[in-house]
């Protein structure tokens, strides 16, 4: 039994929604970016694919000169649309890892194969039956084949989970990608679509899911810094005063969990040493070159915990440690991988860092006395190497 009314109103919202998206992030008054122009084009598809379903459904079993011809033609656009878009999401997560338009093309000339074999069925739809028919009083119905589309489109889907969650730590970046946030309620609209003909999930799912990807798209531009892919300052402010207050909070209620009482949050200050000299010597897009460098190396060296560019050639490590000797471990671990990136990427500069560590104390620390302490001790590490 098909309600229209729901059908109308669901796909609706979903173009609502698309459109606040588009026009709330200014998308359409700047030049974009590879990714943000995949965003773009998934936010278009979302609008073209609720409008063309609402049309597709209003025209069923209804007879006009060429009603039969313009059914056909709209449903074969949704199985298109619906495949161009799973392949771009699956394009955009990609990029969003790597970076590297050279891997796209390489490698999605070859995945993009099963794509492209459902467009050309798709149009193939257009002069015989494959995915749906179209009965001569203009009735639309499946046909066994549709569940095609349907399982190239959640391969893709699922293809994204297992990439991100493969590589996620390999990168040399922090990004915001909820891969699994984003899939399931397109997963569960569209499974719902599959099973009962006359609902229409798919696209207003797919309108969540893309306001969800939306919303961590701008936490990232917030704190994600753009040239070495570490956090920011505002991102490492945020974190410690949450701690601080998360404290404040244990004292006064009294809980606070076995793991939080056996450890505590060091922070280390690290300066990049003779960076000046490095864009005097070799220009700014080697000194460029050299922060991303340390990008890398400090997300490698922070795991279990998280590091951030504080100021122009300023790091910080945030961690969880069992004390002093654990942070002075720490600061050994970041001096030997320093060497070993050095030794292993044979650039016409060497990164060396002043550091400067101490142990968050937020029961009589502020956040400022805090980073005070750490910065002060970097100095005086920094100012001995002069000596």
């Amino acid at each position: 039994m098909i309600n229209l009314h729901s059908i109308i109103i669901t796909n609706v919202i979903g173009v609502v929604l698309m459109t606040a998206v588009l026009f709330g992030g200014g998308f359409y008054a700047k030049k974009m970016l590879f990714d943000e122009r995949l965003f773009c084009v998934m936010v278009y598809l979302t609008i073209a694919q609720c409008t063309i379903e609402v049309v597709t459904f209003l025209i069923d079993s209804k007879l006009f000169s060429g009603a039969r011809m313009l059914s056909v033609f709209l449903n074969s656009m949704l199985f298109i649309n619906c495949i161009i878009f799973a392949f771009g999401w699956t394009v955009y997560v990609d990029y969003k890892l790597f970076a590297n338009m050279k891997r796209i093309v390489r490698l999605y000339s070859v995945i993009g194969i099963p794509a492209a074999i459902v467009v050309l069925l798709s149009i193939a739809n257009l002069f015989t039956d494959v995915f749906f028919t179209v009965s001569p009083d203009n009735v639309y119905s499946r046909t066994p084949l549709v569940v095609v589309p349907y399982v190239v489109s959640f391969g893709y889907l699922f293809y994204t989970v297992v990439l991100v969650y493969v590589y996620r730590r390999k990168i040399s970046r922090y990004i915001f990608l909820p891969v699994a946030i984003f899939i399931l309620p397109i997963l569960i609209g569209s499974l719902i679509q599959l099973t009962h003909y006359g609902m229409s999930l798919i696209w207003i799912s797919t309108a969540v899911a893309m306001v969800s990807l939306y919303i961590n798209i701008q936490n990232e531009s917030y704190y994600i810094d753009a040239l070495t892919g570490l956090y920011n300052r505002q991102y490492l402010t945020r974190y410690l005063n949450a701690a601080h207050a998360h404290e404040q909070t244990t004292r006064r209620f009294g809980s606070r969990k076995k793991h939080e009482e056996e450890t505590c949050i060091a922070g280390i200050m690290l300066d990049l040493d003779s960076f000046k000299s490095i864009n005097d010597s070799y220009g700014h897009s080697v000194g460029d070159q050299a922060l991303k460098d340390v990008g890398q190396l400090l997300r490698e060296v922070s795991a279990g915990g998280f590091a951030a560019r504080y100021a122009g050639d300023e790091f910080i490590i945030i961690r969880r440690c069992a004390g002093e000797k654990d942070l002075k471990k720490m600061m050994d671990d970041i001096r030997l991988r320093t060497q070993e990136f050095n030794a292993a990427n044979q650039r016409i500069y060497r990164i060396t860092f002043s550091m400067g560590a101490d142990i968050y104390r937020p029961k009589e620390d502020s956040v400022d006395h805090f980073m005070k302490r750490i910065d002060d001790r970097m100095y005086e590490e920094k100012r001995s190497k002069k000596l």
